[in-house]
């Protein structure tokens, strides 16, 4: 680890490198895009994709499509301007931000909101105004100079890398990639070890009978938000669904039987409901074709949170991870 000369965090703890999609407009923030590049390099990651001229270009457009599928992440560098509009209307920053909700990646903006602005129409600015609160939706920094964009690149850098981790990308030939065997040998030795236990559990006459721990555990009626999709356009809903404590255990279990962060377990919860929530989208807009980040309601979390540690099946670590109690992890071997 060390510093560069302009202070950027130069991290070689791993061999994985987060493949970064910098989206910005090109007038007025070359130097700024150049700043978020080097943020991005000084953390271990790799920034791609092309900045937006002042006038429609599609073809740059395709290619950042392209840089998209495999990111990691998205950043958004937005400046004093909407931008030039694609075919479907909206600037092309816009519909990067929206493709990117379609395919579930991190999307992180780096808003501007200082004093100076270039003269831009009326027009531009109430389309800019709208945009940047749909990005508040997500994790937003603001900056006003060169200086606090720096600081809240790195920062952001730091914060989505840990509320996401991503697997990243290894380079070819290194040792990492070279030590596949010796990975898959040693995942087949745990499960192994798994197999074991389970069937040690199974035929000890002591064990655990989920219906037993579930039995008078009413099911909870989860709140949620998420983003719905309708031929390109957007819309946030607000829902419930019910789901029974043994099945939302079934759901967390297995992911921890190694100490997870709190955003890894709302993860766990979630994706298995995707499809349950698409219905239900469904009926409430129709047409909707696609939703994404579903984000539960916090009061239903903290529900979540309380019955499984009166059950005993849950504990936290000094990092506030969550992780099985002995009798969660004979509970999850035994189902």
């Amino acid at each position: 680890m060390a510093i560069t000369g302009k202070g950027c965090l130069i991290v070689t703890l791993s061999n994985n490198r987060m493949l970064v999609l910098l989206a910005s407009l090109e007038r007025n923030l070359f130097e700024e895009r150049k700043i978020v590049s080097e943020a991005i390099l000084g953390q271990g990651g790799i920034p791609n994709g092309l900045a937006y001229p002042s006038v429609p270009e599609n073809y740059i457009h395709k290619l950042n499509l392209q840089c998209l599928d495999d990111a990691n992440y998205v950043f958004l560098l937005v400046g004093s301007e909407y931008g030039a509009l694609s075919e479907r209307g909206v600037s092309y920053l816009h519909a990067v931000y929206a493709a990117a909700q379609a395919k579930r990646k991190p999307i992180v903006s780096l808003v501007y909101r200082g004093d100076e602005k270039p003269s831009f129409d009326l027009f531009d600015q109430k389309r800019l105004t709208g945009f940047i609160d749909l990005l508040k939706s997500k994790q937003v920094y603001y900056w006003n100079d060169e200086v606090s964009l720096r600081d809240a690149a790195e920062r952001a850098l730091e914060e989505v890398f840990e509320t996401h981790p991503s697997g990243g990308w290894v380079k070819a030939g290194s040792e990492v990639a070279q030590s596949d065997t010796s990975v898959i040998d040693k995942l087949k030795e745990q499960i192994n070890l798994l197999s074991r236990k389970l069937a040690s559990q199974k035929s000890s006459p002591a064990q655990i009978d989920a219906a037993e721990v579930f039995k008078d555990c009413e099911a909870l009626m989860l709140k949620y938000q998420c983003n719905a999709f309708r031929e390109g356009r957007l819309r946030q809903l607000d829902d419930s669904i019910q789901i029974e404590f043994k099945q939302l255990f079934e759901y967390i279990g297995v992911s921890l039987l190694s100490p997870s962060a709190e955003s890894k377990v709302k993860v766990a919860i979630t994706s298995p409901l995707m499809a349950a929530v698409l219905t239900k989208a469904k009926f409430a807009w129709p047409g909707c074709h696609a939703v994404s980040d579903i984000r539960i309601d916090p009061a239903s979390f903290d529900r979540i949170k309380l019955k499984l540690k009166k059950l005993n099946l849950i504990q936290f670590d000094k990092e506030g991870r969550w992780q099985l109690t002995p009798k969660g992890e004979q509970l999850v071997l035994a189902m």
